[in-house]
């Protein structure tokens, strides 16, 4: 596995004045709370202007974007069992058959 590059990614999107804020545990490590997480959330302005600088950021730090099939990724939620993650199995359901009925 390589190695978490927090650090580097953020000062990569600050210094491309990429508008971002952390969210997810992250924020919460950042801010003093006594435990690891092994990923970074970010949220992004949606301007085209500023999702052209994040996209330049992820291309020179050669950012590789691995998702979850949306079959597995509706067996997760189902497992999980908790109420956030029921309530998006209808949207989940309805996506995969969309896809499935248009190919």
């Amino acid at each position: 596995m390589k190695r978490a590059r927090f650090a580097e990614t953020l000062q990569a999107l600050a210094h491309q004045q990429v508008e971002f804020i952390v969210v997810g545990m992250a924020a919460g490590v950042l801010q003093g709370v006594p435990l690891t997480t092994l990923d970074i959330d970010i949220v992004h302005r949606r301007t085209p202007e500023n999702v052209a600088r994040l996209l330049g950021v992820l291309s020179a730090l050669k950012a590789v974007v691995r998702v979850l099939e949306l079959t597995m990724l509706l067996e997760v939620k189902r497992r999980a069992g908790r109420p956030k993650d029921l309530a998006v199995l209808p949207f989940l359901e309805a996506t995969i058959a969309e896809i499935a009925k248009n190919g």
